[in-house]
């Protein structure tokens, strides 16, 4: 939780053509809107590519300054806790600075931080539950990864405002 943060986006940065960059607005405390950023040419350069995403992610809500970012912040595990090949970690710190740029505060979450050790599918329920009691109904693309970006970027929101359990 981030005791003074009531409006702000949320951001699960990822630009591979299966996933893409997660985000969601809150207002005063409750999501307001959601979505999906994917790069428009994945065989780009890696500064387009952010760019492409940058441009699709919306900084600010109802005019005015921009919006607070909260990032999820990839971190290199060692040895045998390794995922994939870490030197994607380094495009993904690359996007997390483009989609930084400009903003006023922004605050880096580890994942562990906000989401700890569970289970993907279990979190991603849990997020789905706290929506509905919420009455939140976001647009959420039908491919299963897409999907997962859009659900983890509210649901850094959620731990944000003291709401993720």
């Amino acid at each position: 939780m981030i005791d003074h943060l009531t409006t702000f986006i949320s951001i699960d940065p990822g630009f591979s053509k299966s996933n893409g960059t997660g985000w969601c607005i809150f207002v005063d405390s409750r999501p307001v809107l959601a979505g999906l950023a994917t790069a428009d040419d994945h065989d780009a350069t890696l500064s387009v590519r952010c760019e492409q995403i940058r441009l699709k992610v919306p900084t600010h809500w109802g005019g005015g300054t921009p919006l607070p970012r909260v990032i999820e912040h990839m971190k290199i595990y060692p040895g045998p806790r390794q995922k994939g090949d870490q030197n994607d970690l380094i495009d993904l710190g690359y996007l997390e600075g483009v989609l930084a740029a400009g903003a006023l505060e922004v605050r880096l979450l580890y994942a562990r931080e906000w989401k700890g050790n569970v289970p993907k599918d279990v979190l991603q329920a849990r997020i789905e539950a706290r929506m509905r009691e919420e009455g939140f109904k976001p647009e959420l693309p039908k491919a299963e990864e897409k999907r997962g970006s859009v659900l983890e970027g509210i649901g850094i929101g959620y731990h944000v405002v003291g709401r993720m359990r």
